[in-house]
């Protein structure tokens, strides 16, 4: 009989961190996943009000990341940051070199046919950060 392996998670992903008191509970890392738009709020506020070490920040609105280049790489230190937004082939270096982020969140292209998304940009910024290190 061959053994069962059973995928063991090492974080946990919340957006609503109301029940807080219950998610600190876990003995996983919590990464709070914040939707962040200039429009409504601070990121220095979004970011250091929220009491997970772990954030994944991620934005719909149609403003530049370098802009906040600055000001992510101080929050750095403070938290643990995975960019999720904004991340292209030809800024790559730049976030890596100017934000320095923990981690980073990237997505397939765009749709080629229903269900079936391009990976091409996807493999360029992995190429990328494979020269880089």
């Amino acid at each position: 009989e061959q053994a069962r392996q059973v995928a063991v998670p090492h974080f946990v992903q919340v957006s609503d961190i109301s029940d807080w008191d219950l998610l600190e509970k876990t003995s996983l890392p919590i990464i709070h996943k914040i939707n962040f738009d200039p429009r409504e709020c601070d990121l220095t506020i979004a970011l250091t009000s929220s009491p997970a070490n772990y954030i994944l920040l991620e934005s719909n609105a149609d403003f530049s990341l370098e802009i906040y280049a600055e000001e992510l790489k101080a929050l750095s230190s403070v938290k643990h940051i995975c960019l999720g937004w904004g991340i292209t082939k030809e800024n790559i270096e730049n976030i890596m070199n100017d934000v320095s982020p923990w981690a980073i969140a990237i997505e397939g292209g765009e749709e080629e046919r229903p269900g079936i998304k391009t990976f091409e940009e996807m493999a360029e910024i992995l190429e990328l950060l494979e020269e880089e290190l």
